[in-house]
């Protein structure tokens, strides 16, 4: 678990709760994942998603991560289960990887476990905004000050 506080929209958490309330995902390990993304929601910073800091990861948003073993770049959309393709980057929010995107911003380091041991990704860039962010006219940065205060 992170030691702060994830950023989570208003929308997105009522719809999240939702997939929580429904107890199983749509596979085990789905399953496994929810008790995880639970405790990340009971600790998250909610926001009403108009006013959602730009740069920072909510549900559909299209994220640019660089993987810090070996420096490669690549584009994930961050989804809910049903949606979820492997062939498309599209990552469900209970896979450790979504849960480890989720809420955080540009610029911040995510680590999930596998079988293998520890991975670790940099944000690079939130490509495209999820629906629970506000428009990209006049949005805050995710390095300026709320963010870095957040996380200080």
């Amino acid at each position: 678990m992170r030691d702060y506080p994830i950023i989570v929209s208003d929308f997105d958490v009522q719809r999240l709760r939702g997939l929580l309330a429904n107890g199983t995902g749509i596979t085990a390990l789905d399953d496994a994942h929810l008790e995880g993304l639970r405790d990340e929601l009971e600790r998250a910073l909610v926001m009403p998603a108009g006013e959602m800091p730009h740069g920072v990861v909510t549900m559909g948003s299209k994220v640019q991560v660089r993987n810090l073993a070996d420096g490669r770049i690549q584009t994930f959309e961050l989804v809910y289960p049903r949606q979820a393709d492997a062939s498309m980057q599209r990552v469900s929010v209970l896979a450790p990887l979504g849960t480890a995107l989720l809420g955080n911003g540009e610029g911040d380091i995510v680590e999930w476990q596998t079988p293998g041991g520890t991975r670790s990704f940099r944000i690079e860039r939130v490509v495209q905004a999820g629906r629970g962010a506000r428009p990209s006219s006049g949005r805050r940065s995710a390095g300026d000050g709320l963010h870095a205060a957040r996380w200080a």
